[in-house]
């Protein structure tokens, strides 16, 4: 395996500037803060859920993005200065948010219920990571792991995460599902997938109205009936569009898991082995290829076989948060 080198920096700057004394005079003031976790984390660091609050588990968390992204910054505050204590918390809650989130149950996976169940795959977090989520969520969630992976590289454990989770990325399933990258095309399989495989599963299902997608737009405008977010409050609308939207895009790669590259370089950056930069480039390059052959402009989808517009009837937008025509 290949030795990463290593750079020491020791001799002080001549003159400091003023941004970098408040800053150092802003890490000084927050290290004094006390912590005020009492209210929302229980003694092992898991977080307190509002149980009078019906269903608020699967409305709050139904993602588990959310959770790991409100405390990312504590890393990250360490890696600028601040104290040792910050880095311990970040570790301990990171620690117990996986815990939590891999024993709380999760319905409409990227399998079958009850194959999930069977199979003890069924809840949030499944081998510690994400089973059927896109990468503008995941790879939310994945700088809380970035940071303490920078903060703390010695940490054995988050490095076998990383390593891990790139496993399931770009290799061969370790669970036995099917792959969720296609080496052969460049293109991941799903714009949903994970640990569970690429989840196609969750593509099968009427999209319905839900009151947080009253600022989004529609990905499409073409489905006879529905032109706005309410009209998806109709069951029949809804289950149109959804069949649509499956058709659509339950087989399509989206520009958007090219964030999927940051977890590989994080492997790549722990180990040196050059199968993770040959991922990145060789995955990266298509995507450039298809954005030459596109007249300058980034499209936001490849089918099966890597083409642009595969199935999107040629059109180079509409992909997972993508383009909006």
């Amino acid at each position: 395996m290949k030795q990463i080198k290593t750079l020491t920096f020791d001799q002080p700057c001549a003159a400091m500037p003023r941004w970098a004394l408040l800053e150092r005079a802003y890490i000084d003031l927050a290290n004094k803060t006390p912590e005020m976790l009492t209210p929302y984390l229980s003694a092992e660091g898991s977080i307190i859920w509002p149980e009078s609050v019906e269903n608020f588990q699967t409305f709050a968390y139904s993602n588990v993005d959310n959770a790991f992204e409100g405390f990312q910054s504590w890393p990250l505050f360490y890696l600028l200065g601040g104290d040792e204590r910050f880095l311990k918390l970040a570790q301990e809650t990171f620690d117990a948010l996986v815990r939590q989130f891999s024993s709380l149950k999760k319905a409409n996976l990227g399998i079958p219920d009850d194959q999930a169940e069977a199979m003890g795959r069924d809840t949030m977090l499944v081998d510690e990571w994400f089973p059927d989520l896109d990468w503008m969520h995941q790879g939310e969630a994945a700088m809380y792991l970035y940071y303490l992976s920078l903060a703390n590289p010695g940490h054995i454990k988050n490095k076998e995460r990383v390593l891990r989770i790139t496993q399931y990325l770009i290799g061969e399933n370790p669970a036995g599902f099917e792959r969720n990258y296609d080496p052969e095309h460049h293109v991941f399989k799903s714009g949903y997938f994970g640990t569970n495989g690429p989840a196609w599963e969750k593509f099968k299902q009427p999209i319905t109205h839900s009151h947080w997608m009253d600022s989004y737009g529609l990905a499409f405008y073409d489905v006879p009936g529905v032109t706005t977010f309410y009209d998806l409050a109709d069951p029949e609308k809804a289950k149109r569009y959804g069949a649509v939207y499956g058709e659509r895009l339950a087989h399509c790669d989206t520009v958007t898991n090219m964030m999927a590259t940051s977890m590989v370089l994080s492997a790549y950056l722990y180990t040196g082995d050059e199968q993770y930069r040959d991922f990145i480039l060789s995955y990266v390059n298509a995507w450039r290829e298809r954005y030459a052959g596109n007249n300058g402009i980034m499209p936001d989808n490849a089918g099966p076989d890597g083409k642009v517009g595969e199935t999107l009837g040629g059109r180079w937008y509409g992909s997972h948060y993508g383009w909006v025509h």
